[in-house]
């Protein structure tokens, strides 16, 4: 009497074989994952205030907003922009992209975009006096108005570096940053209130 073959295994080579089967579909789509994956630029950025202070310097050291990146990717990076991003709660993200083109006697930015390499790093002053002095156009315009209206509101904003695959890099400015937003915000506020 013959028996008709079964779809299930029986015995332990049968077991053994659909394992060495697994195993090898398994070993595949590992290895294709990461032959097609691209790795993706890692930055560290920050966002403080500084004093730039050289030989020929008199009077008071100039002080400037700075972004700084630095690639700590195993691939090039390039910077194409350098913005803010305001998130807070319960309301839509809103962005902002910061000039960094200009320049003054004193500093000279990289131009966008531009490319780091791993390990290498890029620095972009935003002068706080004279006649590119950025806080002016906040006492002017205002900085997110529609979002800032008090300093715990400053604590949702973002410092922003945007690279050519676009993913972002953020990081939360320092205390010094969001203090001196503040305090030209406040009387950007107080000007637009008293000319109602």
């Amino acid at each position: 009497m013959m028996t008709e073959p079964s779809f299930y295994p029986q015995t332990l080579v049968d077991y053994a074989q659909i394992g060495s089967a697994v195993g090898t579909l398994a070993a595949v789509v590992v290895s294709l994952f990461l032959a097609n994956r691209r790795p993706s630029p890692l930055l560290k950025i920050s966002c403080s205030l500084r004093v730039i202070v050289w030989y020929q310097q008199q009077g008071k050291a100039p002080e400037y907003l700075t972004f700084n990146a630095v690639n700590e990717g195993e691939t090039p990076a390039t910077i194409v922009n350098v913005a803010w991003c305001l998130s807070l709660p319960f309301k839509k993200k809103r962005w902002a992209i910061q000039d960094v083109s200009t320049s003054d006697s004193v500093v000279r930015n990289p131009q966008l975009p531009h490319k780091l390499q791993h390990g290498e790093s890029a620095t972009f002053l935003i002068g706080l006096q004279g006649q590119y002095d950025w806080t002016q156009n906040i006492q002017k315009s205002g900085f997110f108005n529609e979002g800032i209206q008090s300093r715990k509101d400053c604590e949702h904003l973002r410092a922003v570096i945007f690279t050519s695959v676009g993913k972002p890099s953020i990081c939360k400015p320092d205390k010094a940053v969001l203090d001196l937003i503040w305090e030209h915000q406040s009387m950007h506020l107080s000007s637009a209130k008293s000319q109602k």
